[in-house]
């Protein structure tokens, strides 16, 4: 079924809505995904390498090897478990307790997920908004131990 055969206009206009944030943040989305293209994407490479900025030249003859990439991805692992578990410790486990309205914890997280993905869609991506990203891993790691927990 498409948008416009909708028959009740309140639902057919939220529907439109939610279609142009989904096409934004697509966008931003793949934005972000195809940034290792750029000569900014592949700034922090050649900054640990000689601490030099490269040219695009540059930047198109590099190819980091599979091992120094899956060294990083460990690193990034380590620093995110850490500040996870921060994270929950500093927030008394709230993400698995019912809030102050009674609200079901998962209802809870869903909510955090979209006001994150809201953020970045009226924000764009920069600087301010990499932390909702990081935020959302969180928040899917949370949703792998709720339903670990059974919830």
């Amino acid at each position: 079924m498409k948008i416009k055969d909708i028959k009740d206009k309140e639902i057919r206009e939220r529907a439109e809505s939610y279609s142009v944030q989904a096409q934004t943040c697509s966008e931003y989305l793949n934005d972000a995904f195809y940034w290792s293209e750029t000569v900014e994407g592949y700034d922090y490479w050649f900054r640990v390498n000689n601490g030099e900025q490269p040219t695009t030249e540059e930047v198109k003859k590099y190819k980091p090897t599979l091992e120094k990439v899956n060294e990083l991805i460990s690193e990034v692992m380590e620093e995110l478990k850490a500040e996870f578990i921060q994270k929950n410790i500093d927030y008394n486990n709230s993400l698995h307790l019912p809030n102050l309205f009674g609200q079901d914890p998962r209802e809870g997280l869903k909510a955090r997920i979209s006001d994150k993905f809201n953020r970045i869609i009226s924000k764009g991506l920069d600087d301010k908004t990499e932390d909702s990203f990081k935020d959302l891993v969180g928040y899917y790691v949370q949703s792998c131990v709720m339903s670990k927990l059974g919830k």
